[in-house]
């Protein structure tokens, strides 16, 4: 599964360099954050998994405390919703630190409606309920095809994500949110949307590193660099996630291209 290729390619990072500096499972997201010799701190977070974690995870807590960091990387892959969501948000934060003095250079400056406009689609599949640009890409003439996996999540049109696999051919793009990785929706969305022409993975959960995505179906990633790490810790912890991690102060976002 892409899940599997990701975190054996995050294992090749020099992560003899890094340390782990603090972790926390909260509400909405989930954060690490690592720090290199050179004293550099970078976030990398994940939406926690509510709704596919059950009181198994609330009686057995993640494995990590003891643990090295290529075996919190290893457990991005484990049965335990919140091992798994410290994985990711592991292999998010060493993207995050090696990404950082290089995104000035790699960035597209592209937003996705941009993207959009440049392939020619039309009819766009959404995966994950995203209000703002749902009501963009509406305003701006685009059939929009929302899917959305949570019911605490699922608002006005958004439709089941049971439904994708009978609705999913017609788009020709996709935008996907970074948690579809988490849960391992990624690969079943991708197999359904066989007339997709771009594909973007998008949001918080979406900071992997472009390499670790090459050659896996998707064509760009969109997410938000922690440029303040005190600041957005202390706001996660008190579940002021837009802030952390869209606030101009706290983060900046960005648009990478994924080589095929």
């Amino acid at each position: 599964m892409i899940l599997d290729e990701i975190v054996e390619r995050a294992l090749a990072f020099n992560l003899d360099e890094l340390k782990i500096i603090d972790m926390c499972v909260g509400y909405p997201y989930t954060y690490v954050i690592v720090g290199g010799r050179d004293g550099v701190e970078a976030m990398g977070v994940a939406l926690t998994p509510l709704v596919e974690a059950s009181d198994y995870e609330a009686w057995n807590p993640p494995r990590v405390l003891e643990s090295s960091m290529k075996e919190i990387i290893q457990l991005s892959t484990s049965i335990h919703m919140f091992e798994r969501v410290l994985g990711v948000a592991t292999i998010n934060a060493v993207s995050q630190y090696v990404l950082r003095y290089r995104l000035e250079d790699l960035s597209t400056g592209m937003n996705t409606i941009e993207i959009l406009e440049e392939e020619g689609a039309s009819t766009v599949g959404i995966i994950g309920y995203m209000k703002p640009l749902v009501d963009e890409l509406k305003k701006r003439g685009f059939k929009v095809m929302v899917f959305e996996r949570s019911i605490l999540w699922r608002h006005g049109e958004a439709l089941s994500d049971c439904l994708e696999p009978r609705i999913l051919p017609e788009a020709e793009a996709l935008v996907i949110t970074g948690a579809a990785l988490l849960n391992d929706t990624l690969d079943i969305v991708l197999d359904y949307a066989t007339n997709s022409r771009v594909n973007i993975l998008a949001g918080p959960t979406a900071q992997q590193h472009p390499f670790l995505l090459k050659g896996l179906k998707i064509n760009y990633v969109q997410s938000s660099l922690i440029l303040d790490v005190e600041r957005a810790r202390r706001l996660l912890k008190i579940t002021a996630w837009h802030k952390a991690l869209f606030g101009e102060e706290t983060s900046k976002t960005y648009t990478l291209k994924v080589e095929s």
